[in-house]
């Protein structure tokens, strides 16, 4: 290996592991969940809450379906609020499943479980 490819490996190497610190650093924002409220046939709730004051948004996607996604509101938690998040997901159709994820300062948080609701069948 030349120092051309030296360098350009530690730059590639650097970048990464400034990505892996930020990812980190947002999921060490979040206290608890995410989690799934109230779901009713047309709109669903999801909350989570963070350590610090931070924005909050859900993304979420029908399963059938992942290309299409929608997105929640934009959120921002406060110390007054005790850094609670409640979103609603308002696109979404009677009885399917969907996936989300959230992003706390504009990053996604991994979790280590299924993020996973389904809307109550269209009983009307």
């Amino acid at each position: 290996m030349n120092g051309r490819h030296v360098r350009r490996l530690l730059v590639t190497l650097a970048a990464f592991h400034v990505a892996a610190i930020q990812v980190h650093a947002q999921q060490d924002l979040v206290q608890s969940g995410p989690m799934v409220g109230r779901a009713e046939m047309r709109e669903v709730e999801l909350w989570v809450q963070t350590r610090t004051p931070a924005t909050v948004r859900f993304l979420y996607w029908e399963t059938a379906n992942p290309s299409r996604r929608y997105a929640t509101h934009v959120v921002r938690t406060e110390v007054e609020s005790a850094g609670v998040a409640h979103a609603i997901a308002d696109s979404v159709e009677p009885g399917r499943v969907y996936a989300y994820e959230v992003e706390v300062n504009g990053m996604t948080v991994a979790r280590p479980w299924p993020q996973e609701f389904r809307t109550p069948p269209l009983w009307q």
